[in-house]
């Protein structure tokens, strides 16, 4: 199984664009933070913003939006959950108690 593994990740190796990887590199990723509480958009933010340095964090700050309707706007790169809010089968979901287990799912 880790051959088979080793031989799809050449394959895909194999097909990138490097035009398009670089501008992929460029852009900027979007996230889209669900949360049923003020309180609980705030958990995520402070995870997600907390080893930041002051100027950093306010740039990487407005990346994030809280999806709190139907329109978002910008189509997000990433949705993430908050743990008290239903979330579609296979999504991100936060859980301020298991950052590991949200890290592991996320990468």
């Amino acid at each position: 199984m880790a051959i088979q593994g080793l031989v799809n990740i050449r394959k895909a190796l194999a097909t990138l664009n490097p035009k398009q990887v670089r501008e992929m590199s460029e852009r900027n990723v979007r996230v889209a933070l669900h949360a049923g509480s003020q309180e609980a958009f705030q958990r995520m933010e402070n995870f997600l913003l907390r080893d930041l340095s002051p100027a950093r964090r306010r740039s990487s700050a407005l990346l994030i939006s809280r999806a709190t309707g139907s329109q978002f706007g910008q189509q997000p790169d990433i949705d993430i959950y908050d743990e008290g809010v239903v979330a579609p089968a296979g999504a991100i979901v936060f859980q301020l108690d298991r950052p590991h287990r949200f890290i592991e799912k996320t990468l």
